[in-house]
């Protein structure tokens, strides 16, 4: 009977150790494009130009391994560097405000 036990116990630590484990759900560029966005609005263009490039990256990446998950990647990449070049020009804006 002590053997059922330490089974039953083994098994409710690995759902437990399963449970705890993070669910990607959302494909990697899914994940870079959401955290490109966040580095926008919290202003730290440098990480947002790293994330950019890594989604670029990721999304030739893709497209060579041609996935079986064929959205339109392209897209959140011009997106991504639209809203890139936005800020960059927001910023140099805002500079050029402040030294005049």
């Amino acid at each position: 009977m002590a053997d059922l036990r330490v089974f039953r116990s083994r098994e409710r630590i690995e759902q437990l150790r399963k449970a705890a484990e993070p669910r990607y759900e959302r494909r990697l560029s899914d994940q870079i494009t959401v955290a490109f966005y966040e580095a926008c609005r919290i202003g730290n263009l440098h990480a947002a130009e790293h994330l950019m490039r890594a989604l670029e990256w990721e999304v030739a990446r893709a497209t060579l391994l041609a996935t079986a998950d064929q959205r339109e990647d392209g897209n959140d990449a011009a997106a991504v560097r639209a809203r890139y070049e936005l800020e960059v020009s927001r910023r140099q804006r805002d500079a050029a405000e402040t030294d005049g």
